[in-house]
Protein backbone atom coordinates (compact mmCIF):
# COMPACT_ATOMS: atom_id res chain seq x y z
CA UNK A 1 0.00 0.00 0.00
CA UNK A 2 1.33 3.69 -0.82
CA UNK A 3 -0.48 6.50 -0.44
CA UNK A 4 0.17 10.69 -0.66
CA UNK A 5 -1.14 12.54 2.52
CA UNK A 6 -0.87 16.41 1.73
CA UNK A 7 -2.14 18.83 5.11
CA UNK A 8 -1.87 22.26 5.35
CA UNK A 9 -2.49 24.49 8.47
CA UNK A 10 -5.11 27.16 8.06
CA UNK A 11 -5.15 28.42 11.77
CA UNK A 12 -2.47 27.92 14.30
CA UNK A 13 -3.40 30.69 16.58
CA UNK A 14 -0.19 32.51 15.48
CA UNK A 15 2.44 30.02 16.19
CA UNK A 16 3.68 29.50 12.29
CA UNK A 17 4.38 33.51 12.46
CA UNK A 18 5.70 33.41 16.19
CA UNK A 19 8.18 30.79 15.03
CA UNK A 20 8.98 32.91 11.59
CA UNK A 21 9.82 36.01 13.49
CA UNK A 22 11.41 34.22 16.80
CA UNK A 23 13.79 33.17 13.55
CA UNK A 24 14.23 36.59 12.57
CA UNK A 25 15.02 37.72 16.02
CA UNK A 26 17.80 34.74 16.41
CA UNK A 27 19.72 36.31 13.22
CA UNK A 28 19.48 39.50 14.78
CA UNK A 29 20.97 37.93 17.69
CA UNK A 30 23.43 36.26 16.07
CA UNK A 31 24.45 39.55 13.94
CA UNK A 32 24.71 41.38 17.23
CA UNK A 33 27.28 38.87 18.54
CA UNK A 34 29.83 38.82 15.33
CA UNK A 35 29.85 42.51 16.13
CA UNK A 36 30.76 42.13 19.65
CA UNK A 37 33.01 40.10 19.33
CA UNK A 38 34.58 42.04 16.17
CA UNK A 39 34.81 45.14 18.23
CA UNK A 40 36.37 43.21 20.87
CA UNK A 41 39.07 42.07 18.82
CA UNK A 42 39.30 45.35 17.78
CA UNK A 43 40.63 46.99 20.91
CA UNK A 44 42.59 43.59 21.21
CA UNK A 45 44.69 44.66 18.17
CA UNK A 46 45.06 47.96 19.32
CA UNK A 47 46.91 47.03 22.78
CA UNK A 48 49.27 44.80 21.04
CA UNK A 49 49.54 47.18 18.14
CA UNK A 50 50.58 50.06 19.51
CA UNK A 51 52.39 47.56 22.33
CA UNK A 52 54.64 47.01 20.10
CA UNK A 53 55.10 51.10 18.90
CA UNK A 54 55.61 52.05 22.19
CA UNK A 55 58.16 48.77 22.99
CA UNK A 56 60.28 50.35 20.00
CA UNK A 57 59.63 53.89 21.65
CA UNK A 58 61.41 52.57 24.61
CA UNK A 59 64.22 50.85 22.75
CA UNK A 60 65.02 54.39 20.91
CA UNK A 61 65.11 56.18 24.05
CA UNK A 62 67.24 53.60 25.68
CA UNK A 63 69.36 53.68 22.68
CA UNK A 64 69.93 57.33 22.92
CA UNK A 65 70.73 57.46 26.85
CA UNK A 66 73.01 54.81 25.92
CA UNK A 67 75.14 56.97 23.76
CA UNK A 68 74.75 59.65 25.70
CA UNK A 69 76.13 58.12 28.65
CA UNK A 70 78.78 56.43 26.08
CA UNK A 71 80.15 59.78 25.48
CA UNK A 72 79.61 60.77 29.36
CA UNK A 73 82.43 58.31 30.30
CA UNK A 74 84.72 59.10 27.54
CA UNK A 75 84.77 62.95 28.60
CA UNK A 76 85.08 61.25 32.16
CA UNK A 77 88.18 59.42 31.27
CA UNK A 78 89.67 62.54 29.49
CA UNK A 79 88.67 64.77 32.27
CA UNK A 80 90.57 62.16 34.76
CA UNK A 81 93.33 61.73 33.20
CA UNK A 82 94.19 65.51 33.33
CA UNK A 83 92.85 65.57 36.82
CA UNK A 84 90.28 67.62 36.32
CA UNK A 85 87.54 65.08 38.22
CA UNK A 86 88.32 62.79 40.85
CA UNK A 87 88.53 58.78 40.13
CA UNK A 88 85.52 58.08 41.74
CA UNK A 89 83.30 60.67 39.08
CA UNK A 90 85.05 58.07 36.73
CA UNK A 91 83.58 54.98 38.15
CA UNK A 92 79.79 56.78 38.64
CA UNK A 93 80.07 57.62 34.99
CA UNK A 94 81.11 54.01 34.54
CA UNK A 95 78.48 52.39 36.43
CA UNK A 96 75.53 54.72 34.98
CA UNK A 97 76.88 53.76 31.03
CA UNK A 98 76.68 49.89 32.56
CA UNK A 99 73.06 50.22 33.66
CA UNK A 100 72.08 52.52 30.43
CA UNK A 101 73.42 49.51 28.17
CA UNK A 102 71.37 46.79 30.59
CA UNK A 103 68.53 49.01 30.30
CA UNK A 104 68.95 49.10 26.45
CA UNK A 105 69.49 45.14 26.37
CA UNK A 106 66.23 44.80 27.84
CA UNK A 107 64.29 46.85 25.88
CA UNK A 108 65.13 45.29 22.77
CA UNK A 109 63.78 42.01 24.20
CA UNK A 110 60.90 43.52 25.62
CA UNK A 111 60.44 45.08 22.06
CA UNK A 112 60.57 41.43 20.47
CA UNK A 113 58.08 40.21 23.28
CA UNK A 114 55.39 42.65 21.74
CA UNK A 115 56.45 42.04 18.23
CA UNK A 116 55.33 38.03 19.03
CA UNK A 117 52.24 38.78 20.67
CA UNK A 118 51.06 41.14 17.89
CA UNK A 119 51.96 38.11 15.75
CA UNK A 120 50.18 35.31 17.34
CA UNK A 121 46.77 37.89 17.21
CA UNK A 122 47.44 38.51 13.91
CA UNK A 123 48.15 34.54 13.21
CA UNK A 124 50.90 35.68 10.99
CA UNK A 125 54.32 33.87 10.94
CA UNK A 126 56.08 36.61 9.27
CA UNK A 127 57.00 39.41 11.85
CA UNK A 128 54.62 42.30 11.71
CA UNK A 129 56.18 45.62 11.80
CA UNK A 130 53.09 47.90 12.83
CA UNK A 131 53.48 51.66 10.93
CA UNK A 132 50.80 53.78 12.64
CA UNK A 133 52.62 55.92 15.29
CA UNK A 134 51.29 56.48 18.86
CA UNK A 135 49.03 59.69 18.69
CA UNK A 136 46.92 62.06 20.13
CA UNK A 137 43.47 63.54 19.49
CA UNK A 138 43.38 67.44 18.49
CA UNK A 139 39.55 67.51 19.94
CA UNK A 140 37.47 64.73 22.25
CA UNK A 141 33.38 64.89 22.11
CA UNK A 142 32.10 65.10 25.70
CA UNK A 143 31.32 61.89 27.63
CA UNK A 144 27.76 62.36 27.11
CA UNK A 145 27.76 61.93 23.40
CA UNK A 146 29.49 58.89 23.88
CA UNK A 147 27.00 57.42 26.24
CA UNK A 148 24.45 58.43 23.69
CA UNK A 149 26.23 56.49 21.16
CA UNK A 150 26.50 53.40 23.38
CA UNK A 151 22.79 53.10 23.42
CA UNK A 152 21.93 53.50 20.17
CA UNK A 153 25.02 51.65 18.82
CA UNK A 154 25.99 49.08 21.25
CA UNK A 155 25.78 45.44 19.96
CA UNK A 156 25.00 43.69 23.69
CA UNK A 157 22.00 45.84 23.64
CA UNK A 158 20.85 45.04 20.03
CA UNK A 159 21.33 41.16 21.33
CA UNK A 160 19.77 41.66 24.23
CA UNK A 161 16.79 43.47 22.43
CA UNK A 162 16.93 40.27 19.84
CA UNK A 163 17.05 37.99 22.76
CA UNK A 164 13.57 39.86 24.45
CA UNK A 165 11.75 40.10 20.88
CA UNK A 166 12.53 36.02 20.24
CA UNK A 167 11.23 35.63 24.30
CA UNK A 168 8.38 37.52 22.79
CA UNK A 169 7.47 35.25 19.98
CA UNK A 170 7.97 32.17 22.07
CA UNK A 171 5.75 33.71 24.71
CA UNK A 172 3.15 33.83 21.93
CA UNK A 173 3.54 30.69 20.37
CA UNK A 174 2.89 29.03 24.04
CA UNK A 175 -0.44 30.82 23.76
CA UNK A 176 -1.19 29.68 20.39
CA UNK A 177 -1.42 26.34 21.89
CA UNK A 178 -4.76 27.67 23.59
CA UNK A 179 -6.34 28.04 20.32
CA UNK A 180 -7.45 24.73 18.08
CA UNK A 181 -5.36 23.95 15.14
CA UNK A 182 -7.77 24.18 12.06
CA UNK A 183 -5.96 22.56 8.83
CA UNK A 184 -6.92 21.37 5.18
CA UNK A 185 -5.72 17.89 3.82
CA UNK A 186 -5.68 15.60 1.00
CA UNK A 187 -5.09 12.01 0.40
CA UNK A 188 -4.11 10.07 -2.89
CA UNK A 189 -3.86 6.51 -2.99
CA UNK A 190 -0.52 5.46 -4.95
CA UNK A 191 -1.57 1.83 -5.76
CA UNK A 192 -5.42 1.15 -6.30
CA UNK A 193 -5.48 -2.78 -6.88
CA UNK A 194 -5.93 -3.66 -3.60
CA UNK A 195 -8.50 -0.88 -2.01
CA UNK A 196 -11.79 -2.21 -1.45
CA UNK A 197 -15.53 -0.88 -1.80
CA UNK A 198 -15.08 1.51 0.69
CA UNK A 199 -11.99 2.17 0.54
CA UNK A 200 -11.57 5.77 -1.50
CA UNK A 201 -8.72 6.27 -3.79
CA UNK A 202 -8.38 9.71 -2.89
CA UNK A 203 -10.28 12.10 -0.34
CA UNK A 204 -9.78 15.90 0.58
CA UNK A 205 -11.18 17.80 3.91
CA UNK A 206 -10.65 19.81 6.67
CA UNK A 207 -10.00 19.01 9.79
CA UNK A 208 -9.77 20.35 13.54
CA UNK A 209 -7.13 19.17 16.14
CA UNK A 210 -7.64 20.78 19.88
CA UNK A 211 -6.16 19.41 23.21
CA UNK A 212 -8.34 19.05 25.58
CA UNK A 213 -6.76 18.22 28.89
CA UNK A 214 -3.30 18.35 29.19
CA UNK A 215 -2.81 19.19 33.24
CA UNK A 216 -1.84 22.41 32.99
CA UNK A 217 1.36 22.11 30.57
CA UNK A 218 -0.02 24.81 28.08
CA UNK A 219 -0.33 27.10 31.08
CA UNK A 220 2.73 26.32 32.74
CA UNK A 221 5.07 26.92 29.49
CA UNK A 222 3.30 30.58 29.47
CA UNK A 223 4.58 31.50 32.26
CA UNK A 224 7.62 29.78 31.59
CA UNK A 225 7.96 32.19 28.23
CA UNK A 226 6.69 34.87 30.47
CA UNK A 227 8.96 35.24 32.91
CA UNK A 228 11.84 34.69 30.27
CA UNK A 229 10.75 37.65 28.31
CA UNK A 230 10.82 39.46 31.83
CA UNK A 231 13.92 38.57 32.66
CA UNK A 232 15.57 39.41 29.22
CA UNK A 233 14.05 43.32 29.49
CA UNK A 234 15.62 43.74 33.24
CA UNK A 235 18.97 41.94 31.73
CA UNK A 236 18.88 44.54 28.69
CA UNK A 237 18.16 47.61 31.36
CA UNK A 238 21.03 46.45 33.58
CA UNK A 239 23.16 46.07 31.10
CA UNK A 240 22.29 49.66 29.60
CA UNK A 241 23.15 51.06 32.70
CA UNK A 242 26.35 49.52 32.97
CA UNK A 243 27.34 50.32 29.63
CA UNK A 244 26.87 54.12 31.19
CA UNK A 245 29.67 53.54 33.77
CA UNK A 246 31.37 51.73 31.02
CA UNK A 247 32.02 54.68 29.16
CA UNK A 248 32.31 56.86 31.30
CA UNK A 249 35.12 55.04 32.80
CA UNK A 250 37.03 54.62 29.35
CA UNK A 251 36.26 58.16 28.99
CA UNK A 252 38.26 59.01 32.42
CA UNK A 253 41.14 56.68 31.52
CA UNK A 254 41.59 58.43 28.16
CA UNK A 255 41.05 62.04 29.56
CA UNK A 256 43.60 61.24 32.48
CA UNK A 257 45.95 59.98 29.72
CA UNK A 258 46.09 63.00 27.40
CA UNK A 259 46.12 65.01 30.12
CA UNK A 260 49.68 63.07 31.44
CA UNK A 261 50.56 63.67 28.52
CA UNK A 262 50.14 67.37 27.87
CA UNK A 263 51.83 68.05 31.56
CA UNK A 264 54.90 65.99 30.98
CA UNK A 265 55.43 68.45 28.18
CA UNK A 266 56.31 71.41 30.28
CA UNK A 267 58.64 68.92 32.11
CA UNK A 268 60.41 67.97 29.32
CA UNK A 269 61.62 71.46 28.04
CA UNK A 270 62.68 71.72 32.08
CA UNK A 271 64.28 67.96 31.35
CA UNK A 272 66.26 68.85 28.63
CA UNK A 273 67.37 72.63 30.01
CA UNK A 274 68.62 71.02 32.80
CA UNK A 275 70.57 68.24 31.24
CA UNK A 276 72.65 71.03 28.92
CA UNK A 277 73.19 73.36 32.27
CA UNK A 278 74.57 69.97 33.27
CA UNK A 279 76.72 68.75 30.66
CA UNK A 280 78.22 72.52 30.35
CA UNK A 281 78.94 72.74 34.31
CA UNK A 282 80.88 69.60 33.87
CA UNK A 283 82.66 70.56 31.04
CA UNK A 284 84.12 72.98 32.91
CA UNK A 285 84.51 71.59 36.55
CA UNK A 286 81.24 73.13 37.72
CA UNK A 287 79.45 69.88 38.11
CA UNK A 288 79.87 66.22 39.11
CA UNK A 289 78.96 63.26 37.25
CA UNK A 290 76.36 62.54 39.42
CA UNK A 291 74.49 65.42 38.14
CA UNK A 292 74.96 64.61 34.66
CA UNK A 293 74.05 61.29 34.61
CA UNK A 294 71.16 62.06 37.35
CA UNK A 295 69.77 64.27 34.61
CA UNK A 296 69.98 62.20 32.02
CA UNK A 297 68.32 59.64 33.31
CA UNK A 298 65.35 62.34 34.68
CA UNK A 299 65.09 63.18 31.21
CA UNK A 300 64.67 59.85 29.18
CA UNK A 301 61.79 58.71 32.28
CA UNK A 302 59.83 61.99 30.84
CA UNK A 303 60.32 60.63 27.48
CA UNK A 304 59.43 56.74 28.65
CA UNK A 305 56.48 58.45 30.55
CA UNK A 306 55.13 60.88 27.64
CA UNK A 307 55.16 57.35 25.23
CA UNK A 308 53.02 55.34 28.32
CA UNK A 309 50.80 57.95 28.17
CA UNK A 310 49.93 58.15 24.15
CA UNK A 311 50.13 54.39 24.60
CA UNK A 312 47.17 54.99 27.56
CA UNK A 313 45.53 57.11 25.03
CA UNK A 314 45.11 54.87 21.68
CA UNK A 315 44.28 52.16 23.58
CA UNK A 316 41.87 54.02 26.03
CA UNK A 317 40.27 55.70 22.92
CA UNK A 318 39.88 51.93 21.07
CA UNK A 319 38.11 50.80 24.03
CA UNK A 320 35.69 53.47 24.55
CA UNK A 321 34.97 52.80 21.34
CA UNK A 322 34.10 49.45 21.88
CA UNK A 323 32.05 50.48 25.09
CA UNK A 324 30.24 52.80 22.21
CA UNK A 325 29.58 49.98 19.56
CA UNK A 326 31.69 51.45 17.41
CA UNK A 327 34.47 48.84 17.38
CA UNK A 328 35.04 49.07 13.70
CA UNK A 329 34.82 52.44 13.29
CA UNK A 330 38.65 52.34 14.57
CA UNK A 331 40.79 52.06 11.98
CA UNK A 332 38.84 54.34 10.41
CA UNK A 333 39.14 57.22 12.66
CA UNK A 334 42.57 57.11 12.16
CA UNK A 335 42.56 58.07 8.68
CA UNK A 336 41.28 61.54 10.24
CA UNK A 337 42.83 64.40 11.88
CA UNK A 338 45.52 62.90 14.47
CA UNK A 339 48.43 64.49 16.16
CA UNK A 340 51.27 62.30 15.86
CA UNK A 341 53.81 61.98 19.30
CA UNK A 342 56.28 60.12 18.50
CA UNK A 343 60.21 61.76 18.16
Amino acid sequence: KAQLNLVWPVYTGGKIKAAQKAADAGIREAEAKKRRTTGTLTSELARYYFGVRLADQVRRIRTEVKETLDLHLFQARRLEEEGFIARTELLHAQVAQAQADRELKASLRDLELAKTALGNILASRTEVDPSTPLFLLPGIDPVDSFIVQARENHPALEQLQAVSSKAGENLRAAKSELYPTVYLFGIRELYEDDLTVLEPDWAVGAGVKFTIFDGQARVNRIHAARKLREQADLTRQKVGRDLETLVSSRYQELMKSREQFDALQSSLDLAEENLRARKRSFEEGLATSLDVVDAQLSLSAIKVERMQAAYGFDVALAQLFEACGRGDDYSQYLAGSVMEVEN
